[in-house]
């Protein structure tokens, strides 16, 4: 995942993070399409969101408004140049979801980025997710001993996969936001509040 802006730690309201997180996943989509039609640029992500939620807002009204002849024909008139200026496959509504932009979905992101200041297991987790990186030094002298080969996040959960030097041994860690594992076993059933009874969770499972 890629970094965004420095303000993710001042983020107090939902409109805070709905801005922060569009400007985020903004990141993942190119500037220019190549190769395929389907490819949605950074460009079309602006139109397909504003075009595909005026829709969904005042296509409902449509049930309700007794509409005559000229404004349908005025309608078709507005869409057809819509189109020409903007080819058709990329104003398909439900590209909506490529898009990566739902309130609902933002409302469901924003629960959980609501739990990094309640415990330590979801900042960990938080901070990789939107970040790809911590200020929590969880790992602190381990790499005399282990190689982390990989580190993966979602909004639930945070692995780090390491490889014992000497014997090539791989282990995996997994924090939840109430629970910790190492390799599938259960070593933390609570939201640790202490970083250094996280931290000391960890390293007593590594020896280090």
């Amino acid at each position: 995942m890629k970094e965004h802006s420095d303000d993710f730690n001042n983020i107090k309201t939902y409109g805070q993070f709905v801005k922060m997180y569009y400007i985020y996943t903004m990141n993942s989509f190119p500037e220019e399409a190549f190769g395929s039609s389907k490819t949605i640029t950074k460009k079309d992500r602006r139109v397909i969101l504003i075009l595909g939620y005026l829709y969904l807002v005042f296509a409902p009204f449509g049930l309700f408004i007794s509409i005559n002849k000229n404004y349908i024909i005025v309608l078709i008139i507005i869409l057809l140049g819509i189109i020409n200026f903007w080819p058709i496959e990329r104003l398909d509504v439900f590209k909506l979801i490529l898009s990566e932009f739902s309130l609902l979905f933002y409302a469901h992101q924003y629960y959980y980025f609501l739990k990094k200041d309640k415990c330590y297991n979801s900042k960990l987790i938080i901070d990789y997710y939107f970040q790809n990186k911590s200020s929590l030094n969880m790992f602190e002298n381990y790499s005399k001993k282990y190689f982390m080969f990989n580190i993966s996040s979602s909004i639930k959960k945070v692995k780090f996969f390491l490889v014992e030097k000497k014997t090539k041994e791989k282990i995996c860690i997994k924090v939840t936001h109430n629970k910790v594992f190492f390799n599938k076993r259960c070593i933390s059933k609570n939201k640790i509040t202490q970083f250094d009874d996280l931290k000391k969770c960890i390293h007593n499972e590594l020896n280090i």
